[in-house]
């Protein structure tokens, strides 16, 4: 069991939301830690602030400058002039982490970075006739990921099964790698619909990568959704992205381990096309 090292101590808020893809949209700068090799990021959250509207039927919704307790009623106005950040402080700190698929080396000579990669899309809550008894917004996470580096290209490929009745159902997986093509981290996207529960990437490798990152053989294990502890599944396969962007061919197999199943036996498909991008 590792020990942990202090490097950011504060209260100030890290913007999450992007204007572009690759988008470096909030930084917080600490302390550059002893030399040493590091394997994973604990992060604690003391609140989040939201600045949203929410159109329904026909009507905008803005968030106020008003500062709320975790599952209070969102003040929302129908003004434009009072559209301000709401804050909602948490009944006690949330403590997100991860380990370094890759882990991180700091030898003094140049500055570290954490990367914390989000993609999320967004669902609302509320009861009665109209958005005044609004009371949550939540994201699904689409990807998550602590990472040692910055990103240089990702891979995203979606497991496809069917439920017993036949409907769909799927899981996306989001790989992402560094310019010198080492594998920094991944997530399993879980909708509603989802064929295997699962979240967090807690290892994996890549292997005989060629063109750049965009070729290679892969394998990873995901955690069970929802933060308890255990491995969900194990993947192997590869993907070939000859030119460098758009769709590739993808191969492979799953083996769920201690997971979630939601989807009929001999559904379940990690093969086809997916998407490749730098």
């Amino acid at each position: 069991m590792g020990t942990y090292v202090s490097v950011y101590t504060g209260n100030s808020y890290l913007e999450t939301v992007g204007t572009g893809a690759g988008t470096i949209v909030g930084e917080l700068q600490g302390a550059l830690p002893p030399n040493g090799t590091y394997t994973g990021l604990r992060m604690t959250l003391l609140g989040v602030r939201c600045k949203l509207t929410i159109i329904d039927g026909g009507t905008t919704y803005y968030t106020t400058a008003q500062t709320i307790g975790m599952g209070d009623v969102w003040p929302m106005s129908t003004s434009l002039a009072e559209y301000d950040y709401l804050t909602i402080d948490y009944a006690g700190p949330g403590t997100m982490a991860a380990d370094f698929v890759t882990p991180m080396t700091v030898d003094g000579t140049a500055d570290a970075d954490l990367v914390w990669v989000l993609e999320r899309n967004g669902i609302v809550g509320w009861e009665g006739a109209d958005i005044d008894n609004i009371t949550w917004a939540g994201e699904e996470d689409l990807v998550l990921v602590f990472a040692p580096a910055e990103p240089a290209m990702w891979m995203r490929f979606t497991l496809e099964a069917e439920d017993a009745v036949g409907l769909p159902l799927e899981n996306t997986i989001t790989l992402l790698l560094d310019a010198s093509e080492n594998l920094l981290g991944g997530f399993c996207h879980r909708p509603q619909n989802k064929a295997i529960n699962a979240d967090w990437m807690i290892s994996g490798t890549l292997s005989n990568a060629a063109n750049g990152g965009f070729t290679a053989d892969f394998t990873a294990s995901f955690a069970e959704g929802g933060y308890p502890a255990g491995v969900s599944f194990d993947m192997a396969g590869s993907y070939d992205c000859p030119g460098g962007t758009g769709i590739y061919t993808l191969a492979g197999d799953v083996t769920p381990v201690n997971t979630t199943v939601d989807y009929a036996p001999g559904t379940l498909v990690l093969s086809g096309t997916a998407e490749c991008y730098p």
